[in-house]
């Protein structure tokens, strides 16, 4: 049941932004996205995060992609494009997170690694392997 309601949750958190006014009632400021694989759509979102913009980025977690979208709900980037012969090839991401240079740092669950990605989407550096000694992962599914 857990795993159900955190996930309801996050689908609540990327689809609804919400605001309280001063009776407690929420207003809705910002609705976007629906199911499916298309640029903006999602399939089983897992996490969010923010830069300083406020842009938000959604891990995505069936379509093995990071979303990226304005404040207002447009869609900026999507990660990997698919374009170039090294297309990154993203399997499970989970975690994220962005680092002070607006790097994104994301946890590949299937890859069994932490991957440093460029703001433009480049690949900088891979960390982990499967297994269970050190610098290994197995399964790993937040940072």
């Amino acid at each position: 049941m857990k795993k159900y309601t955190i996930f309801i949750l996050m689908i609540l958190f990327t689809f609804l932004s919400v605001n309280v006014d001063a009776n407690n009632n929420y207003i809705t400021i910002l609705t976007f996205g629906e199911y499916g694989n298309r640029p903006g759509e999602f399939n089983y979102p897992v996490c969010l995060t923010l830069d300083k913009d406020n842009n938000l980025y959604v891990s995505d977690w069936e379509n093995n992609r990071i979303q990226k979208f304005s404040s207002n709900g447009r869609l900026l980037k999507v990660i990997p494009d698919g374009e170039g012969e090294d297309a990154l090839k993203l399997d499970g991401p989970v975690g994220l997170a962005l680092d002070s240079k607006g790097n994104i740092i994301v946890v590949e669950q299937f890859n069994n690694r932490i991957h440093k990605i460029s703001p433009e989407g480049k690949s900088l550096q891979m960390i982990g392997k499967e297994g269970n000694g050190p610098g290994e992962f197995l399964n790993p599914r937040g940072i």
